[in-house]
């Protein structure tokens, strides 16, 4: 799936949340305005409309981080597949994510990552490459996609995805299309 499907993916999840949303609104000014309920059957279906729209827009907000995530999976598999069958394979593996892990600056993983691009160390570029996926360490991600160009969209996408996860301010902007506020008491 390319990104723009998740962005289309999560665009009619919120246009799905501002329906629900709006309505839940709609449904409660006439509740407010309903000259047949006391004070407190308003205050009471206003809480029971408050109650319900939450729990519909908290399933669209998970929705949302899900599609999120499963697209973030597809990719890593896409550019990492597999550590191997092989006990020997999966240890080699976790032994280089544990090296990669020690690195705790761009510079040292740049040099390092071009030492396992140079000598072939697929194992090791790869660990680098998640460890500077973690990071943020764009030199190190772009010194891997130049090695491999038939990955290089699928780091950019993992990539945007990544900050799009990781972008507080994005996360909030989100977060208001799955919010309900009770329009309070009755009158």
């Amino acid at each position: 799936m390319s990104l723009q499907a998740v962005d289309d993916k999560i665009e009619a999840n919120r246009a799905a949340a501002l329906r629900i949303s709006g309505d839940a609104r709609a449904r409660m000014r006439a509740t407010k305005e309903d000259p047949r309920l006391s004070d407190l059957a308003k205050r009471e279906e206003i809480a029971r409309i408050t109650e319900t729209t939450k729990a519909q827009l908290d399933d669209l907000a998970a929705r949302e981080q899900q599609i999120v995530d499963d697209q973030i999976r597809v990719l890593q598999r896409q550019i990492y597949g597999t550590a191997g069958s092989s006990p020997e394979a999966v240890i080699t593996f976790r032994d280089a994510q544990e090296r990669a892990d020690r690195i705790t600056e761009q510079r040292p993983a740049l040099a390092a990552m071009q030492r396992a691009l140079l000598n072939q160390d697929e194992g090791m570029a790869q660990a680098l490459l998640g460890r500077a996926f973690d990071q943020g360490w764009a030199d190190v991600t772009g010194a891997y996609a130049a090695e491999y160009p038939a990955r290089a969209s699928y780091i950019a996408d993992l990539q945007g995805l990544t900050n799009f996860k990781n972008n507080i301010g994005a996360q909030m902007m989100g977060a208001f299309n799955y919010w309900i506020r009770s329009q309070g008491g009755a009158a």
